[in-house]
């Protein structure tokens, strides 16, 4: 019985340990990809069902369609991470004046793809305000935090219980 009890907590441990690990972020990478108006281009990462920000190492490449005909397709140009944004990376040169369809792919850490149509002049309007996207807040309380580790001692406390039981006869 005691065996058992033991492989029980054993188990209840690697449960309560691995939970918040398992909800850490999706398996793939949606882009939020937007311009400045003077053709510099960046990309923001995010795992795909969570707005959580990729803070992996990504291998993101952009390519980029313009609408007029006469103008060639960019890419695909690998793009590079920004310093101090985390899941964010630009391409290193701008792009021509013009209408473009510009889409980000990676491969690592994860598939992803996002796409915008953006237009292109010959001055600078900045990046979007609300770029990058910022990760919600989360929706835990300070009792939220306290249900798994009174949970756990619960549960140990009723283990040791039954297995310091009497055995039936």
């Amino acid at each position: 019985m005691r065996t058992a009890a033991t492989a029980m907590i054993i188990l209840l441990v690697l449960v309560a340990v691995g939970v918040p690990h398992a909800q850490a972020h999706g398996t793939t990478i949606a882009f939020t990809v937007v311009g400045d108006g003077a053709g510099h281009i960046r990309a923001a990462g995010t795992w795909g069902d969570e707005p959580h920000p990729v803070e992996e190492p990504m291998r993101a490449l952009m390519t980029a369609t313009p609408d007029d005909p006469t103008q060639p397709r960019i890419g695909p140009v690998p793009m590079a991470a920004v310093a101090g944004q985390p899941g964010v990376v630009e391409i290193p040169r701008s792009l021509p004046a013009g209408q473009w369809t510009v889409v980000v792919e990676s491969i690592n850490p994860a598939l992803g793809r996002g796409e915008a149509r953006l237009g292109v002049g010959a001055t600078t309007t900045g990046f979007p305000p609300d770029f990058p996207p910022r990760p919600p807040v989360p929706h835990d309380t300070w009792w939220g935090r306290l249900l798994w580790p009174i949970a756990f001692a619960v549960i140990v406390v009723i283990t040791i219980l039954l297995a310091r039981r009497p055995k039936a006869r």
